[in-house]
């Protein structure tokens, strides 16, 4: 481009160029030559320039991976996960709850994830009921859209006051269970006090037949497919015990 303009002076050039390829980069080079219209070069002045503009790089939906949950106490957990923001900020969080539908969030830290590279973060929740599985899964949000991580359970812990049938006498069967579920304990034989629940804390009525001492047969047909808890109360001390149907 030739462009005239009398001394002294200043003279601007607009340039329009296609811009490269997302995370490419432009190298511009400009040369610019003044002359005095003498005829001769003695007055004459030549310089150069470059300069580059770098195209921003592409943004996309966030990416989370290994979403697990540790430290799991009978009333909290801490969820993690490795989370990349794609060139966008990017905020995470949790989604809990009894069921796949969730309803409890939790935020996750750092409360910004940048960059395009995975980023650790964390999450804790609290206010748990003991003995109960839980269902969750991570959140991830930026401009250009949600990500969310598989839906995964973890269940809290059983309260101390509760014990497990484990390393006892008592037997609890089958598990899954169809119509119904049988306890058996043959070296205590005393009476027992049952209730089931859900996973939601949910009571169930269910019909309870002693068979003989030791031996009682719970009525599951009532049941919905699902998890439960068996609570069972024997000689003061509380026992539970997890199924499905």
């Amino acid at each position: 481009m030739l462009q005239k303009w009398p001394f002294p002076g200043t003279t601007t050039w607009t340039f329009n160029w296609t811009a490269p390829a997302s995370g490419g980069a432009l190298n511009v080079a400009v040369a610019g030559n003044a002359v005095d219209n003498t005829g001769t070069s003695a007055n004459d002045a030549f310089a150069t320039s470059s300069f580059s503009f770098a195209a921003p790089a592409a943004v996309a939906n966030p990416t989370i991976m290994n979403a697990t949950a540790t430290s799991i106490t009978q009333n909290s957990a801490v969820v993690n996960a490795d989370v990349t923001a794609n060139n966008a900020a990017t905020t995470a969080s949790i989604e809990y709850g009894l069921t796949a539908s969730y309803g409890s969030t939790a935020s996750m830290t750092p409360a910004s994830i940048t960059g395009n590279t995975p980023t650790p973060a964390t999450g804790n929740i609290s206010g748990l009921n003991a003995g109960t599985l839980y269902h969750y899964r991570v959140k991830a949000i930026n401009a250009s859209g949600v990500t969310t991580s598989a839906d995964a359970t973890f269940t809290t812990l059983v309260a101390a006051s509760v014990n497990s049938i484990e390393k006892t006498s008592i037997e609890v069967f089958p598990n899954p269970v169809v119509d119904y579920i049988m306890y058996r304990n043959m070296e205590n034989q005393g009476n027992v006090s049952f209730s089931i629940v859900s996973v939601n804390g949910a009571s169930q009525n269910v019909q309870i037949e002693k068979v003989n001492n030791g031996n009682y047969k719970i009525q599951t047909n009532s049941l919905a497919n699902g998890n439960y808890v068996l609570l069972m109360e024997l000689d003061g001390k509380k026992y539970v015990h997890h199924f499905s149907k």
